[in-house]
């Protein structure tokens, strides 16, 4: 929740380095790049953390997560909702066993089931060793950005519109994957 990123400086001295790490890789692509300079502009006090636990499971996988308190949802004069603080947690184990094809969900089955853009692209992209893991990481923390920068990500939240919550999210995420084909 403290900055410690600067735009002329780059990173600060107090820079954890799992918010180093997720920075790093979200500014590999361009549109990562757009949704960390979110997080950088955003008043919203932001913790960023690498967790090693494995939340890929025959419930599904869990690869990244935006937590916050009901009592940070600010709304301000004009009736746009903001966060006061949250917490992005990326499951870096997750996302290796997503794309190692070793865990219940793989990038394989995912790529089927995402509903979103072009399935067969996604797949492509994936697996002809264009992305990697700390490209996977940047893809999912531009997803989880979207959720804690956009007022009206927020507002679906809010509503509880359930995967509605989920469409722009999933489209930046597989947006950075494909730029991380290319570059």
């Amino acid at each position: 929740g403290v900055k410690c990123y600067d735009e002329k400086k780059g990173w600060l001295d107090n820079a954890p380095e799992d918010t180093k790490r997720i920075g790093n890789a979200m500014m590999q692509t361009k549109t990562g790049r757009a949704q960390f300079e979110k997080l950088v502009q955003t008043d919203t006090k932001v913790k960023m953390q690498i967790s090693s636990e494995n939340k890929n499971n025959k419930k599904g996988c869990i690869m990244g997560e935006s937590i916050y308190k009901n009592s940070d949802i600010l709304e301000n004069s004009k009736g746009d909702y903001h966060l006061k603080e949250a917490t992005m947690i990326i499951y870096e184990k997750s996302i290796s066993s997503y794309l190692d094809c070793s865990g219940d969900v793989t990038a394989t089955s995912m790529a089927d089931n995402v509903g979103y853009g072009d399935s067969e692209r996604f797949t492509q992209a994936i697996f002809s060793g264009g992305v990697s893991l700390e490209d996977y990481i940047g893809a999912v923390a531009g997803h989880e950005a979207e959720h804690i920068t956009s007022t009206s990500n927020i507002l679906l939240q809010i509503n509880k519109r359930g995967k509605e919550t989920e469409v722009i999210p999933m489209l930046i995420e597989t947006r950075i994957l494909l730029e991380s084909n290319f570059k």
